[in-house]
């Protein structure tokens, strides 16, 4: 379900800092304290985690209009900031906008409206989170590939063969078996 902006939070995303990123370019860093949100504006990050062995495990893809953050805390009401263990990363050139958690408590505290729309979009994405942690477990890396196909369409001609792979839990070459039996089908 999709909700739109409350004013006062448009407001605040309108006199925020947009940062304009190039492919490839960490909106994020391991081991970062993180102090705000991101709204994006356009283009598409991919908020991943690096293994000990220097392996990648990409959380998500995260389109405009979405929100996307590193690893947040609740201290007594309010989101504060944590060191974070992701990394985000521009997949294609994106704009930002930064959203400092402190105005975003603010605001929360001052607008009924832009404290439920948060707090939905927050419900949001622990919902999404677990239906990837559900598909990953249940469903066939077939169901996955076309999951992510219908909820993200044209994500195929941004991402690597490896990218998709990664997030489906797949090899590349097992995804280019399922590619070709699509093809052939």
């Amino acid at each position: 379900m999709h909700t739109a902006l409350p004013p006062a939070l448009q407001n605040l995303i309108e006199r925020s800092t947009a940062i304009v990123l190039v492919k490839g370019e960490l909106l994020l860093q391991p081991g970062l304290p993180v102090d705000r949100l991101w709204m994006i504006e356009r283009g598409l990050l991919r908020r991943y985690s690096l293994g000990e062995d220097g392996s990648e495990f990409t959380h998500d893809f995260v389109g405009p209009g979405r929100w996307v953050c590193g690893a947040l805390q609740m201290s007594e009401g309010s989101v504060c900031c944590a060191r974070t263990s992701l990394a985000i990363e521009a997949l294609q050139v994106s704009t930002v906008r930064a959203l400092r958690l402190s105005e975003l408590n603010s605001l929360s505290q001052r607008d009924a409206a832009s404290a439920a729309y948060l707090f939905q979009q927050s419900l949001q994405h622990g919902s999404d989170r677990l239906e990837r942690e559900a598909g990953l477990a249940h469903a066939s890396a077939e169901s996955r590939y076309l999951g992510l196909l219908a909820a993200q369409p044209g994500i195929e001609s941004t991402l690597s063969q490896k990218q998709i792979a990664a997030w489906l839990g797949i090899t590349p070459v097992a995804l280019s078996r399922i590619r070709r039996r699509r093809a052939a089908g």
